[in-house]
């Protein structure tokens, strides 16, 4: 014991250091880890809109209940990442509504009431969006009585999911009323002053002939037109706000494709043929194709016109259970196998009892209604009672109650897919049978009897087992291969173009730190992520994406902000020599009273521009001109020559004949009319603009 004292006596102090040490290093290490928050402050941040951080659990849990919902609405257990990916950018677009356009409101005092949401939902005139949620989709009535039921059952849900996406339709309700109370202020401030109506009246009904000389920029050569650096710098300064530019990254990519070779073709080919003697003798085709086909058994009978394949005629020459193939089609390998070949109906006439589950409350309530299919089912078929007497009793579809359930003659296609299958391929004339229904807003059981179908189309029954022709494990390991080799060997910026000779050198511009896709390259998130980590000149390790190996040179970067000058400078270049040009050939017409004489000392003709209007801009055979034809609609008489520069060159114009519309008694409707036109671009204009003037910065790509 004394012993054991000593060793902590001495050894106390050192050991603490230790472990606080250890410690320290610990949080150093993680402070320094590219997702720590210990020394990046804003990283658990998803974004921030005009002041609102978002923050990622809180981004994270309304993407996830979006996706449930998504889930439970779509009946998909699984779904692709770009599907979940545009839900992100809708719930993202979701905050910044909220947030924007919501201050917006808030300062307005623009709100929805509990009586204005009432009214939308069980109101005389509901919102479209109930109207449409509840109308029988066999009656096509909308039925007021199912809204207040369904509202009452609301927590008969243990589960809650129903509840909760009723207040988030609730909400979206209120969003769209209140987005159209605030369109409607604006819309009701729009005003058209008659001055202005007149005006536009006038103008977009004027026609003008006018003569014309035409002095092409093309006739002064661009050496003989000089420009400075500063007239430059001062069109780019005066022109800036159209140089306004996003950030983004441009990337040149060298791809290593993962193609299926003549191996695996001939392989896949092979694995098929070993499969035809069992599958000739197969007791269950749809099992056997469920273990080996790439695409389902499809159990449908199809008639020679419907069925597609290319070799359909020979279906309808061969005996049953024989099997022809492998042969290709549409990029696989199909041995396929003829199960049965029957007369068809090309119509039917049935009658059917339907037993709604719309209403049931637990699975206990499903059960009972099967059972009661079953009952009803067996008594029709036992002949012990009469189908019409048990539709009145028992059918929830109003539509056929009262005509003793009878659906009229059908064609194929026009029922849900079991029903159509049954009433068509699976039963003939006279026979009853119950079909479960899983229709949306129509599920249920039905008790259907044939009562005519007469058989007049031959149609057959093929199981078409599919390969589809992919890369093998040996050509996709060889692509990587040389994916990797070609990375190790073109670490810089130099040597990867220098190997543009060797390969084919792409290049994929404006990528966007939020995008899932790349153009040219389909889905490639991890690759946009590497591009905003990566530095000018960086080149990327091998990145895999679907079909082909990537390896990418970072070789631009635009900074949000102002496309730079020297960027633009060929633009503003030919812009200003452009005026300068006009300025130039507006000399050559400056001493000229008329056009004939002007025509004559440039050694050119005088030609004739007829009818032209507002809308109506193109010369031929020059193109369209439309400050040249805007000038010649002002025009009078006595203006004489006017010199206009156009698109192509400078025109020397002379108005020849102009018809302008008598005066209106009355403008309002042209009023009304530019009115209209305003207001119609209201709800889509000024949203963008707000957002435009919001300060949003999106960090989500930190994260996904």
């Amino acid at each position: 014991m004394a012993v054991i004292m000593k060793i902590r006596d001495r050894f106390g102090i050192v050991i603490v250091v230790v472990i606080a040490l250890a410690i320290a290093g610990f949080l150093i290490q993680d402070a320094l880890s590219s997702n720590s928050s210990l020394l990046n402050f804003g990283s658990q941040n998803a974004g921030v809109i005009n002041g609102t951080e978002i923050s990622i659990q809180d981004y994270d849990r309304k993407v996830q209940e979006a996706i449930e919902n998504y889930r439970s609405t779509s009946n998909q257990a699984t779904m692709d990442d770009q599907t979940i990916w545009s839900i992100r950018e809708q719930i993202w677009a979701q905050y910044i509504n909220d947030i924007v356009m919501g201050d917006k409101y808030s300062k307005l005092g623009l709100r929805v009431t509990p009586e204005e949401l009432y009214d939308m939902i069980q109101g005389p005139e509901p919102h479209p969006a109930i109207i449409q949620s509840f109308t029988n989709p066999e009656t096509g009535q909308y039925d007021p009585g199912q809204v207040a039921l369904f509202l009452q059952q609301l927590d008969n849900d243990e589960t809650g999911n129903t509840r909760r996406r009723w207040l988030n339709f609730e909400k979206f309700l209120k969003e769209e009323r209140t987005a159209a109370k605030f369109n409607n202020l604006v819309k009701k401030a729009i005003y058209t002053p008659t001055w202005m109506a007149k005006e536009n009246y006038t103008l977009t009904a004027t026609t003008v002939d006018f003569a014309y000389v035409y002095l092409p920029y093309t006739d002064v050569a661009d050496a003989e037109v000089q420009v400075s650096d500063s007239e430059l710098k001062k069109l780019y300064e005066k022109n800036k706000s159209k140089y306004k530019q996003e950030e983004s990254r441009t990337i040149e990519y060298v791809a290593f494709p993962i193609q299926a070779t003549r191996e695996d073709t001939l392989r896949i080919k092979a694995k098929l043929e070993e499969l035809i003697p069992a599958f000739q003798t197969a007791k269950s085709d749809s099992a056997f194709m469920k273990l080996y086909s790439d695409e389902p058994f499809d159990a449908r009978y199809y008639g020679k016109e419907e069925l597609q394949s290319s070799m359909r005629d020979t279906f309808f020459s061969i005996d049953t259970n024989t099997v022809i193939g492998p042969y290709l089609e549409e990029g696989a390998w199909v041995i396929a196998k003829l199960i049965d070949r029957k007369l068809i109906p090309d119509s039917v006439k049935a009658r059917h009892i339907f037993l709604s589950i719309a209403e049931a409350k637990s699975q206990n309530d499903v059960n009972f209604k099967r059972t009661q299919a079953d009952s009803l089912m067996k008594v029709l078929q036992d002949k012990q009672a009469d189908f019409n007497s048990l539709v009145l009793q028992y059918s929830d579809d109003e539509a056929t109650k009262f005509k003793g359930g009878d659906w009229g003659w059908i064609k194929p296609g026009e029922k849900f897919l079991p029903i159509d299958y049954a009433l068509f391929y699976a039963h003939r004339q006279g026979d009853i049978f119950m079909i479960p229904a899983d229709e949306p807003g129509n599920a249920g059981f039905h008790i259907i009897e044939i009562t005519e179908a007469k058989p007049v189309k031959d149609a057959v029954q093929v199981a078409f087992l599919k390969k589809h022709i992919i890369p093998g494990s040996e050509t996709e390991r060889a692509a990587y291969t040389a994916a990797s080799k070609f990375a190790a060997s073109h670490k810089t910026a130099k040597a990867f173009k220098e190997a543009a000779g060797e390969y084919t050198l792409q290049q994929a511009e404006n990528i966007r730190k939020n995008d899932y896709t790349i153009p040219g390259l389909g889905t490639s998130r991890e690759l946009v992520k590497w591009v905003y980590s990566a530095e000018i000149n960086e080149v990327s390790d091998v990145f895999s994406l679907e079909d082909k190996y990537v390896i990418a040179l970072l070789s631009k970067i635009k900074e949000e902000g102002y496309v730079p000058f020297e960027e633009v400078r060929p633009e503003l270049e030919a812009q200003l020599k452009k005026e300068k040009k006009a300025e130039m050939l507006k000399t050559k017409i400056k001493n000229h009273t008329d056009l004939p004489s002007l025509a004559a000392s440039l050694g050119i003709q005088v030609d004739t521009a007829y009818g032209m209007t507002f809308s109506s801009t193109y010369i031929d055979p020059i193109g369209q001109e439309p400050a040249v034809v805007s000038k010649a609609l002002t025009l009078t008489p006595d203006d004489g020559i006017v010199a206009v520069a156009g698109e192509r060159g400078v025109f020397a114009i002379q108005l020849v004949n102009k018809n302008t519309p008598p005066e209106a008694e009355d403008y309002g409707r042209q009023k009304a009319m530019m009115t209209r036109q305003v207001a119609s671009r209201v709800e889509g204009a000024l949203a963008e603009a707000i957002r435009k003037a919001a300060e949003i910065k999106d960090q989500r790509y930190k994260f996904y």
